[in-house]
């Protein structure tokens, strides 16, 4: 739930900061007092709204793994299929680690 409410948060912030940017490149080119002043701000709220753009919750799963994963994983003696994700992996490390913590 908490990952979803930061998402819609992000998303509301990125379309802000995506409005914001259009309505200074709006007001830059009306008014040549302020253009680059205008076109400078622009930039800035466009970039930072386009780094705010929130992925979805729970993205990272469908990564591939990381090499400290797979290590990690070997040194349990979990065989590692060709073709699985970081969230696959990570649930396989938490069982193996489960297993290991019951004897």
């Amino acid at each position: 739930m908490l990952a979803w409410l930061l998402y819609a948060v992000r998303l509301l912030a990125s379309v802000v900061m995506l409005f914001v940017t259009v309505t200074f490149l709006i007001i830059a080119a009306v008014d040549p007092k302020t253009r680059w002043l205008l076109l400078g701000m622009a930039g800035l709220f466009g970039v930072a709204g386009a780094f705010a753009w929130p992925r979805r919750p729970n993205a990272w799963r469908h990564d591939p793994p990381t090499d400290r994963q797979v290590a990690f994983a070997r040194d349990l003696g979990i065989s590692i299929p060709r073709k699985i994700t970081k969230g696959e992996l990570s649930d396989l490390i938490s069982q193996a680690k489960q297993v290991r913590d019951a004897l």
